[in-house]
């Protein structure tokens, strides 16, 4: 009474990626995304606060660290998804 089973066998396949491709897919793609992102953000305080000093509602037209610090609120969710999307999986 010898039941021949045929069992269905996944076969995963882990691509291979050299050193350099691994170095631009983890780090130079998602900081370059990131830097867009703090680029835009600091380009929108950058405008603001020159509008704010034309219009007259500031005496003065100061760029201070805090706007860099605030503009690195662009720069960690982009580089986030960016980073994140090589972990997404695959449904070719």
């Amino acid at each position: 009474m010898d039941s021949n089973t045929v069992e269905e066998v996944k076969k995963i396949s882990i691509p291979k990626i050299n050193g350099e491709e691994y170095i631009i897919n983890y780090f130079i793609i998602p900081f370059r995304a990131g830097l867009y992102g703090f680029l835009i953000f600091f380009g929108i305080l950058f405008v603001t606060k020159l509008m704010g000093h034309v219009i007259g509602t500031q005496k003065t037209f100061i760029i201070s660290a805090s706007d860099f610090l605030l503009s690195f609120i662009g720069f960690v969710p982009i580089f986030m998804i960016r980073f994140l999307k090589n972990f997404r999986k695959n449904d070719n």
